[in-house]
């Protein structure tokens, strides 16, 4: 019977028989016979037992070690093991990635230059048609990448100091596009008693914010869609808590779906024909986003303060969201503009009270005027006192007959520089108001830094010789250096800045970019990241080591599909000044290349 027994069995059995041979020899006769004289057996039987289980102890010890050690040699192997095949996940969605926003750059880009020549309704809408699809195809992609990285756990906030008033108008201007073609009011109210100065993720606000606005502009199909930020509380660790609101005149949501709409693969709204639905994972996205941010995410349908005559019944989506106080970052060249009186015209009162706030915060003099006239009156009186305005700030929304309000300003305004705002695209402006004589334009909603960087511009271009705002809107012809490897993302991107007034060169790889700068100077350089041979990154570490015997910076964008986590941080570590993903939209390239470029100097400065 022992024979059969397993190992271990067999030795606890051996063990436990030993003990109980030691206690009956002890308490045996001839044991007990010899008690009175030597009273040991007491003794020896306790230390019989005691030796048996140091023993079993020693042997249990033993084991258990060596199991220990296996298992730990095992779970190393395994964490090797996933390490590499989370390793391999990476590299496998990052080129994937770069793969599929390649050819969908093309399409998105060729479609707008299309666009922006004569073509007839019938082929503008099959244009629309394909840029809309290749828009909803990037969208998916985006959403599959960051489901992904969720469930792997690999969603991390990346905090820096941040405008706020900036990261709303952000989101904004990539959906003002999709409101403007369906005739939708796009409405943003920053209360001003938001602080804009935010320690936190900005890109991680600016992309549930998109998902929302989004989805708002996607289901509504006419009235308005209203953004709103203000704030909740204040911690009491100090954090900034602030309220998202995000509001519009669509057909509202189910109430059985309101329970629902957060989760994986649900929708906020019904499928129809011709609408893009998406993938159903941005309300999931946008509450994970949410809860990292250290929020909450809820709707409600209808829009209970929904403005009398809008359709409805609409809905609101609102988020909270936390952030540290950061440390305001004022716009390069300022310093230039002290004190430097601007006039401001505008209809609705909400933006001149926000312009001349943000003015006068950056130490300029704002003087407001509701209307044309107002304006005249000032820049006569403005004359008479010889205290002239250096620029003029003028919304063409509601302004009547745009063109004939400029060249009233114009004539009354003596050297005055113009900036005109309005909510048409660039190109709109163009064709409504290309002969109208103003110095610069910005497309509503803008972002303060560029309306900061345009104020710098034209200060300085009074005081250079030949340079004017050129006719299709760019603050300054540049030399522009691009290096991409794929021939019509090449295309693209010569072709957009060329409609723009710049010169581009053009390389297929970072050698020849850098081959070319020892032969030709250059304002800016467009960077691809992935080129064969030297690729973008190994290039500008090449020409940041050269700058430093020259004294001479260029400043340097990137411009990649490389659009993954931490694609952004490996391209400023390199060396580069700023950084575009693709598809590339031709509004971000002109207000990063040109805001980057806007002084002449820019690129001489001391390393």
């Amino acid at each position: 019977m022992l024979a059969v027994l397993p190992k271990q069995n067999r030795t606890h059995r051996a063990g436990r028989c030993l003990v109980v041979q030691l206690l009956i020899g002890c308490l045996s006769p001839s044991w007990a016979g010899t008690a009175s004289s030597v009273p040991m057996a007491p003794v020896v039987a306790v230390f019989a037992v005691a030796v048996v289980a140091i023993g079993g102890l020693a042997i249990f010890a033993f084991r258990t070690v060596r199991a220990c050690k296996r298992l730990e040699a095992e779970l190393e192997r395994a964490r090797v093991e996933a390490e590499a095949a989370a390793k391999a996940k990476g590299e496998f969605l990052a080129n994937i990635s770069h793969e599929i926003r390649t050819p969908i750059n093309g399409i998105v880009g060729m479609s707008e230059l299309v666009l922006s020549t004569n073509t007839s309704p019938e082929q503008q809408e099959y244009l629309m048609t394909m840029k809309s699809s290749a828009d909803a195809l990037l969208a998916i992609l985006n959403d599959i990448f960051d489901f992904s990285n969720i469930e792997a756990g690999k969603l991390a906030l990346e905090p820096v100091n941040f405008s706020l008033r900036d990261c709303v108008a952000d989101a904004l201007q990539l959906v003002a596009v999709s409101a403007r073609e369906k005739s939708i009011e796009l409405d943003c109210d920053v209360a001003l008693a938001a602080p804009d100065a935010l320690f936190g993720d900005a890109g991680r606000l600016r992309q549930v914010l998109i998902h929302l606005i989004g989805n708002a502009v996607r289901f509504t199909d006419s009235g308005k869609v209203l953004v709103c930020a203000e704030p909740a509380t204040k911690s009491e660790d100090e954090e900034i808590v602030l309220t998202f609101s995000i509001a519009d005149t669509g057909p509202g949501i189910a109430t059985g779906k309101l329970l629902t709409i957060f989760d994986e693969f649900q929708k906020a709204g019904d499928a129809q024909p011709g609408r893009a639905s998406g993938a159903g994972l941005g309300l999931t996205i946008s509450r994970r986003l949410v809860l990292l941010m250290k929020g909450r995410i809820w709707a409600e349908s209808p829009w209970r303060g929904r403005p009398q005559g809008l359709p409805g019944p609409g809905s609101v989506f609102h988020f909270t969201a936390a952030f540290a106080p950061g440390k305001e970052v004022r716009p390069v060249g300022l310093e230039s503009l002290q004190k430097c009186r601007v006039l401001m015209i505008d209809q609705s009162s909400r933006n001149l009270d926000f312009l001349a706030s943000s003015l006068s915060n950056w130490g300029l003099a704002p003087e407001p005027a509701e209307h044309v006239d107002a304006a005249v009156e000032a820049l006569r009186r403005a004359a008479a006192a010889g205290n002239g305005y250096p620029l003029t700030i003028i919304s063409l929304d509601g302004a009547g007959d745009g063109r004939a309000a400029v060249e009233r300003i114009r004539k009354n305004g003596g050297e005055t520089s113009i900036i005109a705002i309005t909510s048409d695209t660039m190109l709109s402006y163009l064709l409504r108001f290309g002969e109208t004589r103003v110095e610069a334009c910005l497309s509503r909603p803008f972002k303060l830094s560029a309306l900061a960087s345009t104020m710098v511009s034209l200060a300085g271009a009074k005081t250079r010789k030949g340079s004017h705002w050129n006719a299709n809107g760019g603050s300054r012809r540049l030399r522009i250096l691009l290096a991409e490897d794929n021939n019509v993302n090449q295309k693209l991107a010569t072709k957009l800045l060329e409609k723009r007034g710049h010169y581009v060169v053009s390389v297929r790889d970072g050698a020849e970019a850098v081959d070319t700068l020892d032969r030709q100077c250059f304002d800016l350089i467009l960077m691809d990241v992935q080129m064969p041979g030297m690729d973008g990154l190994e290039a500008t570490r090449t020409i940041r080591a050269r700058e430093k015997v020259s004294g001479v910076r260029i400043p340097i964008v990137a411009m990649t599909a490389h659009a993954m986590k931490g694609d952004r941080e490996r391209c400023m570590d390199a060396g580069m000044d700023g950084y575009i993903a693709k598809p590339i939209q031709a509004d971000e390239l002109y207000a990063l290349a040109e805001s980057i470029g806007a002084s002449a100097d820019a690129h001489r400065v001391d390393v």
